[in-house]
C-alpha cells in the first residue's frame, strides 16, 4: 500500500503567513502557526520546494526589520524553511549563517528563536544523513553518497565551532563578573549543563551545542569524522560530556 504524501504549504498560504508574522503581535501569531500545522496535518516536513524561497524572505525581512516582536515571529516562521529538503540541496550553509546573527541578541526571545530555527534545522540536516528508507538508483547513488559526506563534514566543522567558541568566551571572561563558578568546568572537567548556566549569552552558546548533540547521533557523526570525546585532565579515565577533540590516529 502507498503512503499517502502529507501535504506541504503552497505560495498562497506561505503569502499569507509572511504577511501576517509581519502585521500580527507574537500572541496572534503562534495561533496562526498552531492554525497552519493542524491544516497540513503536522509541523515537520510542510514546506516543498518553496523552502528556499520562504527562507530568503525570512531572512530578508529579519534584516530590514528593528520591531523585535516582528523579527521573532519570522524566526518561527522561518525554522519551517530550514528544514525543508528544498533549502538543505540548494544552500545547506544559509540556514547556519541565519542561526549565528540571533546567537547574542540582546532580546532572548530572539536567542530563542534562533535556537529553534537551529532545531529544525538540525532535523532537515540529519535526513540527509540519516535518511528514512533511503531511494536512489545507482546512478545516483555516487552523488548522493557526495552530499552525505559534505553534510557530515559541514555538521562536525560547525560542531566544533560551538565547542571552540564556548572556550574562547570562558577564557576571556573567566576573570570578569560576567561569569561565575556556576558557569565554569568543575574540578573533573565537568561542563555545566545550558540550564545551569547563569551567563546569558554562554548559556546561548551552550544550548546550541546541546541542539546538536542531544537531538540526534552526534556521537556517530563525530566517530565517523575521528573525533572521540575529552577526557578529564585530572581524571583520564573520564570523559567530558558532549566536548570533542581528534583522535591520535586522526591528528596530522
Amino acid at each position: 500500500m502507498r503512503r499517502r504524501k502529507r501535504p506541504t504549504l503552497d505560495q498562497a498560504a506561505i503569502s499569507n503567513l509572511l504577511d501576517r508574522c509581519q502585521t500580527e503581535d507574537q500572541k496572534t501569531f503562534t495561533k496562526t502557526l498552531k492554525e497552519m500545522e493542524r491544516s497540513v496535518g503536522g509541523s515537520y516536513c510542510i514546506v516543498g520546494k518553496e523552502g528556499p524561497a520562504l527562507f530568503h524572505e525570512c531572512a530578508r525581512i529579519f534584516e530590514k526589520t528593528k520591531k523585535n516582536e516582528t523579527r521573532y515571529n519570522i524566526l518561527r516562521l522561518a525554522k519551517y524553511a530550514a528544514e525543508s529538503p528544498a533549502t538543505i540541496e540548494n544552500n545547506h550553509e544559509e540556514p547556519w549563517e541565519f542561526y549565528l546573527k540571533t546567537m547574542f541578541d540582546p532580546d532572548g526571545r530572539i536567542r530563542m528563536g534562533g535556537l529553534q530555527l537551529l532545531d529544525r534545522y538540525y532535523f532537515g540536516l540529519k535526513i540527509v544523513l540519516f535518511p528514512y528508507r533511503p531511494k536512489y538508483n545507482n546512478k545516483d547513488k555516487e552523488k548522493r553518497l557526495a552530499q552525505i559526506e559534505k553534510i557530515g563534514h559541514f555538521v562536525v566543522e560547525k560542531y566544533i565551532y560551538l565547542q571552540n567558541l564556548e572556550e574562547e568566551f570562558m577564557a576571556k571572561h573567566k576573570h570578569k563578573k560576567g561569569l561565575t563558578y556556576h558557569d565554569l568546568p568543575d574540578f573533573a572537567g565537568r561542563i555545566p549543563w545550558a540550564a545551569d548556566t547563569k551567563n546569558k549569552m554562554l548559556k546561548s552558546i551552550r544550548m546550541g551545542i546541546e541542539t546538536f548533540s542531544l537531538k540526534g547521533p552526534l556521537e556517530e557523526i563525530m566517530k565517523q569524522y575521528g573525533y572521540q570525546e575529552k577526557t578529564s585532565p585530572e581524571f583520564p579515565d573520564l570523559n567530558i560530556f558532549q566536548r570533542y577533540e581528534k583522535t591520535a590516529e586522526h591528528k596530522q
